[in-house]
C-alpha cells in the first residue's frame, strides 16, 4: 500500500471509532413505562392497553437509550434518577377498522387508528423532556391483528431516540 492511502486509513480510524463507541452507550440509565390510561370517552379493549405496555418495552429496548426498563412503580437508585425517566401515555383515539372500507379504498378506509399522547419525564425534579401526540394506523384483518400497538410502540421508540438518544 501506498505511505498516503495508509495514512488516510489511519486517519479514518481515528475519526470513526470514538463514534462507534458512542453509540453502543446508553444516553438513560433506566425508564419506567407506566400504564397508558385512556382519555375520557374513549373505548379501547383491555388487550389493546395491555399491548401497548408490552410491545412498548420491546421497542424501548431494542431503540439502545436506555439501560434498564423497569416495570411500573420500580424502585431506582437515587445516584441514578438523574438519568432515569418515567413515561406515561393517555390513549386520546381509538377507532376499528373495516375490512369492507379496506377493500374498496385500500391506503385511505378500514384502517384501525390509534392516537396517544406521551409525557416523558425525568426521574429527578419531574422535568418534562418529551409531550407530543403519535399516531399509528393499521389494517385491520385477522392477519394484521396487534400491528397498530406494535407501530404506536415504534413510533413511541423513535421519537424518544430521536429527542433524547443524541
Amino acid at each position: 500500500m501506498k505511505p498516503k492511502l495508509i495514512a488516510f486509513a489511519l486517519t479514518g480510524l481515528l475519526f470513526v471509532s470514538p463514534a462507534s463507541a458512542k453509540k453502543g452507550e446508553a444516553k438513560f440509565k433506566s425508564v419506567e413505562i407506566k400504564h397508558f390510561t385512556r382519555a375520557e370517552g374513549v373505548e379501547v379493549p383491555p388487550e389493546i392497553m395491555d399491548a401497548i405496555h408490552s410491545t412498548l418495552g420491546k421497542a424501548l429496548q431494542n431503540s439502545g437509550v436506555f439501560e434498564e426498563i423497569l416495570g411500573e412503580n420500580e424502585v431506582v437508585d437515587p445516584s441514578d434518577a438523574d438519568r432515569s425517566v418515567i413515561l406515561e401515555g393517555t390513549v386520546s383515539e381509538y377507532g376499528y377498522g373495516s375490512g369492507v372500507k379496506a377493500a374498496l379504498m385500500p391506503g385511505w378506509a378500514g384502517r384501525e387508528k390509534l392516537r396517544a399522547r406521551i409525557i416523558v419525564r425525568r426521574r429527578s425534579n419531574n422535568e418534562t423532556l418529551i409531550d407530543q401526540e403519535i399516531d399509528a394506523k393499521g389494517l385491520e384483518s385477522s392477519r394484521h391483528q396487534g400491528l397498530v400497538t406494535q407501530l404506536l410502540a415504534w413510533k413511541i421508540a423513535r421519537q424518544i431516540k430521536n429527542k433524547l438518544g443524541r
